[in-house]
């Protein structure tokens, strides 16, 4: 791609065409400035591969929910890229803080004490509905040096009981924001020695979804071609508190997944057949730019496990209509 084009207008105008595919509102009319200054170099600028979100691509993530699949969802890396991570948290809290509704300031002032911002500070998640913005989140990089049971509140306490169950694991970052339905924190914890999925029994006993294994770990096998032992900083293990009680999401990362992922998603939802019609229309939404680089499996009461689909820029030549 030429140096020469208006790299943020080209994101921005495929963002808005994926909007209008998908019946969302445009995030250009709420995010047009945050996504100008992370676009602000050309697309064939090195600089971008040194990005946390999505290293060694560009800043920017789509992503399909199974449970919200009529919304076009986005994170991206606020700020240019070289932008000191501290920066980039102050002004991911500008604009999350600008949408959250009350309470936010509250929230992530409890969590303030366990930050850090060596790497990348914060990155920026927002979901267009129909008619505007329906959530908007910040996720904030926690110190990996601080225990999982230091960490506060109720999500301390669960975060504790998966490093009881996960040997290895250390804070990577929290989620705070909210929107039409409520306040939003989830707590993600990286798994630097591995992961192993059936290890994950006695932690689902706690959480009360103990009899949802089987078909966490059929999911994930599915996903990564057979394995259920999963190496080394390939997984995230994130708790939320919900309405209903803690959820668990298995966050696999490129380094776990088999091969072409879309193939896999969709032999998931065979049997979901209003889900697999729904993705099918997301991927044809957003097109050929994009490509898989992280599917998360997330389990909550007597469901089965839904999916979200995080997809990257792959073809930026392709991002033009």
């Amino acid at each position: 791609m030429s140096a020469t084009c208006s790299d943020a207008r080209t994101v921005g105008d495929w963002l808005s065409g994926t909007a209008r595919r998908l019946g969302t509102a445009d995030p250009g009319d709420r995010l047009g400035d945050v996504l100008a200054g992370a676009f602000a170099r050309p697309m064939d600028d090195a600089a971008y591969r040194g990005n946390a979100l999505v290293p060694g691509g560009w800043p920017l993530e789509v992503s399909f929910s199974e449970e919200r699949p009529d919304r076009l969802r986005l994170d991206l890396q606020p700020s240019d890229v070289e932008c000191l991570p501290v920066r980039r948290r102050a002004r991911t809290l500008t604009v999350v803080g600008r949408h959250a509704g009350t309470g936010f300031h509250r929230r992530y002032a409890a969590w303030r004490p366990y930050l850090r911002a060596d790497r990348f500070g914060a990155f920026l998640g927002a979901e267009f509905g129909p008619d505007d913005l329906t959530s908007v989140k910040a996720y904030l990089e926690l110190d990996p040096a601080v225990a999982p049971a230091a960490l506060p509140g109720r999500l301390g306490a669960a975060a504790s009981m998966v490093a009881a169950h996960v040997p290895g694991v250390v804070p990577h970052l929290v989620a705070i924001g909210g929107g039409l339905d409520g306040p939003l924190e989830r707590v993600y914890l990286a798994c630097r020695g591995g992961l192993r999925i059936l290890a994950l029994d006695g932690l689902l006993a706690g959480l009360g979804l103990r009899h949802r294994l089987p078909a966490l770990a059929a999911t994930v096998a599915e996903l990564t071609g057979g394995r259920l032992l999963l190496p080394e900083d390939a997984a995230l293990v994130a708790v939320a508190e919900r309405a209903g009680g803690l959820d668990l999401k298995v966050e696999l990362l490129s380094d776990a997944l088999a091969g072409p992922a879309e193939a896999a998603i969709e032999r998931l939802l065979l049997d979901r057949p209003s889900s697999l019609a729904a993705f099918r229309r997301w991927r044809h939404a957003v097109g050929p730019a994009v490509t898989t680089s992280v599917v998360s499996v997330r389990l909550a009461g007597d469901s089965p496990p839904r999916l979200n689909v995080y997809q990257r820029i792959a073809a930026p030549d392709r991002l033009r209509p």
